[in-house]
């Protein structure tokens, strides 16, 4: 970030539109999210929001910033979460799986069932992609290259094996960070009675656990 709000970078790395494909694609460049030339009034600095970073976020600032576990798709969700073939070029999570090896991954029951073409798809750009973190892996399937088929428009939670890695599909949403300082607030019913101590609870391990019985919100 630079030093003032006039100065302030802005990455060029966007979601893909209408507008911006295809003549523009993703930059691979180091400095992409970079300014070229940095002055003494820039400060720059990476912080890894773990849990650890969250929790400490609550001891410093009073906030309750959590990444979110335990999201899923399911009837709940169905028309409000994007999928990975979905219209309109979505963002698509996923997360290592490291107990399966290629054969076993390429047997999963949700891969199995997918046309080559999307198969193909996945696997380019989760081949491709530049994201260097090593817990999850966001994508988008668009360009061209190949394409999902039309008939897996409602597929999910499919393994692919890319690069040596198996990848699982998860809830676009999973692991994500927000403030949900509003319903940790004493007498805060967001969430039923006792809502505020149930959000408050995880503030010491930064990471909100969804409820199973809610697990599927979009």
């Amino acid at each position: 970030l630079a030093g003032s709000a006039q100065t302030a970078v802005m990455c060029p790395n966007e979601m893909p539109t209408s507008l911006t494909q295809p003549p523009c694609r993703i930059s691979y460049e180091d400095t992409a999210c970079r300014k070229e030339d940095k002055g003494d009034d820039d400060v720059e600095t990476v912080i890894v929001l773990n849990g650890d970073a969250l929790s400490a976020v609550h001891r410093t600032t009073d906030r309750y910033v959590y990444a979110v576990d335990g999201l899923v798709y399911d009837d709940s969700n169905a028309n409000l979460v994007d999928l990975p073939c979905g219209p309109g070029n979505p963002r698509s999570r996923w997360i290592p799986v490291d107990s399966l090896n290629e054969a076993a991954c390429d047997a999963d029951a949700a891969t199995s069932a997918l046309h080559a073409d999307t198969k193909a798809a996945l696997t380019k750009v989760l081949r491709d992609s530049n994201d260097e973190n090593s817990e999850l892996r966001d994508v988008y399937v668009f360009g061209s290259g190949p394409r999902c088929h039309v008939d897996d428009v409602g597929a999910k939670e499919m393994a692919i094996y890319a690069e040596g890695q198996c990848w699982r599909n998860v809830h676009p949403d999973h692991m994500s960070v927000y403030d949900v300082t509003a319903w940790a607030e004493p007498g805060s019913t967001g969430h039923g009675a006792g809502g505020d101590a149930v959000i408050a609870q995880f503030k010491d391990t930064g990471i909100l656990v969804y409820p199973a019985a809610q697990a599927g919100h979009g």
